[in-house]
């Protein structure tokens, strides 16, 4: 495993496209949804083998894909001494980076990740539709069957008012939950280390038994609230 970012440890980000460490992310708008982010991808993005590489064979190499929802957040990808760092902003835009990865929860059944926000927003309204927004998110996906309703996704989210620990149904939809595992600008600026048993969570939040996920994403978006913000993800990995 590759030695981990402290807060004092933080990785530079490039935007340049100077060699194939350092690649940003197309940004190819497919138009604005009404719907929320968490629904759109549950229904169509995961579902939609066109938006996913064209194979999961032994050992596959997921390419990272974007999906907009209403303009295009901005998401870079860089190489820092072996670890991939993903650098995240909006400014009231909101598109989601993801991967259509199926995992094998019984040999892995946590994830791990290191964030960071520059800044939480000025929003107490993040169980509403109009407040779901968050500086950052991460998403894991179960996907029982073909049809978009035996979807659920887990957001894992930095939250800008809510306490740590709170969660509750994502207003757009009831197969999406949310989970705050940090929140407010006490910790911005710093990198912090988080790991969930990917397992249990699906079993205390949806009372499901899961076994494999068909994917996860990480998330910045601003456009229910018009907030501006930036946020940072490395050393993502199950374990």
């Amino acid at each position: 495993m590759a030695s981990a970012c402290t807060s004092g440890d933080t990785p530079r980000i490039s935007t340049e496209v100077a060699d194939t460490t350092s690649t940003p992310i197309a940004v190819a708008a497919t138009g604005q949804a009404e719907r929320d982010p968490d629904d759109d991808l549950l229904e169509d993005d995961l579902l939609d083998d066109d938006l996913f590489d064209e194979a999961l064979d032994a050992e596959p190499v997921v390419a990272w894909k974007e999906r907009s929802f209403k303009g295009n957040s901005d998401y870079a990808i860089t190489d820092v001494d072996g670890i991939e760092v993903i650098d995240a902003s909006t400014d009231g835009q909101a598109s989601v980076l993801y991967k259509r990865q199926q995992i094998n929860l019984l040999n892995t059944d946590s994830i791990s990740w290191r964030w960071k926000v520059d800044a939480v927003y000025d929003n107490t309204l993040e169980r509403t539709r109009g407040g779901d927004d968050f500086p950052a998110r991460v998403y894991v996906v179960y996907q029982a069957g073909l049809s978009p309703l035996n979807t659920l996704t887990i957001n894992y989210v930095w939250s800008s008012s809510e306490p740590v620990g709170a969660s509750w149904l994502n207003p757009y939809t009831d197969r999406a939950r949310m989970v705050v595992l940090q929140s407010g600008a006490a910790r911005a600026g710093e990198w912090v280390a988080e790991t969930r048993n990917v397992v249990d969570d699906f079993k205390q939040y949806f009372n499901r038994d899961v076994s494999e996920l068909s994917g996860y994403a990480v998330m910045i978006d601003g456009d229910n609230t018009g907030s501006s913000g930036r946020s940072a993800f490395s050393h993502l990995q199950f374990e």
